[in-house]
């Protein structure tokens, strides 16, 4: 079957309904397709099919796998140099668990949704580590994958990298996430917006028992329970952000 959009180019504004379509076209458009949008898009419904299968895998207990049609797909986004990085960013982004969970409501066990998940970021930054140069939201809990982080959270010299390199370290269980989140406070601890981020970056993190984080932040100076916007990002945040953790199997 033939996979055309030359249309797109005359009239951009135009999209199409990729509803019906094929796992195979799909994966085609994701590849090769020259409208952007339409391989995001393309991207979020594989994404989103792949999810499900391994939702209902991850319940029965089977292994989960990571098709090698995907994985190429997603390195052809990775190596595609006319690509804009944010839109590549985009693109290898998978769906929040929030939205999974919306997507399969009679299968929306938090637990199993972070768990398959994580299983698909840290199969593809695994897959296309050699393709990166630098894997920003890694889950791979590696020593050179903390190194860089730790070392870019340092040399960073404004705070979009910098809160980047936070957002990263705080998903893992390392003594250099501890000196990452002190270094943060330590340096923005004067300015209340900034604590609001530091807060919440916190209390979205998945790493198991992170509720223990989120206690002791309510003790914290850098919270007011009487603060609105405070109570905002670090309930809020813990709420919404983190749904495997506020559904913890074990009530905590």
């Amino acid at each position: 079957k033939v996979i055309t959009d030359g249309l797109i180019d005359h009239l951009p504004e135009l999209r199409f309904s990729m509803e019906g379509w094929s796992e195979d076209e799909l994966l085609f458009l994701l590849g090769n397709d020259s409208d952007e949008f339409n391989r995001w898009e393309a991207g979020q419904r594989l994404s989103k099919t792949l999810i499900a299968s391994l939702v209902e895998k991850c319940a029965q207990g089977e292994e989960l796998e990571l098709g090698e049609k995907y994985i190429t797909a997603m390195r052809s986004v990775v190596c595609d140099a006319n690509l804009d990085k944010s839109f590549a960013a985009a693109a290898l982004s998978i769906p929040s668990e929030n939205e999974i969970a919306e997507l399969l409501p009679g299968l929306a066990d938090p637990a199993v949704i972070n768990t398959v998940r994580s299983f698909i970021r840290k199969s593809l930054a695994a897959a296309l580590q050699p393709e990166l140069e630098t894997v920003v939201q890694a889950t791979l809990k590696t020593p050179a994958v903390v190194t860089e982080l730790t070392a870019r959270f340092r040399a960073a010299d404004n705070m979009t990298d910098q809160t980047a390199c936070l957002a990263a370290l705080v998903e893992m269980d390392c003594p250099e996430r501890l000196e990452a989140v002190e270094a943060f406070y330590q340096q923005w601890k004067d300015d209340p917006l900034v604590m609001n981020k530091w807060l919440g970056l916190q209390a979205m993190s998945n790493l198991q028992g992170n509720v223990a984080t989120v206690q002791s932040l309510l003790q914290h100076p850098a919270f007011d329970i009487k603060n609105p916007n405070k109570v905002y990002s670090l309930v809020g945040g813990f709420c919404n952000g983190s749904p495997v953790n506020f559904h913890a199997s074990d009530g905590s």
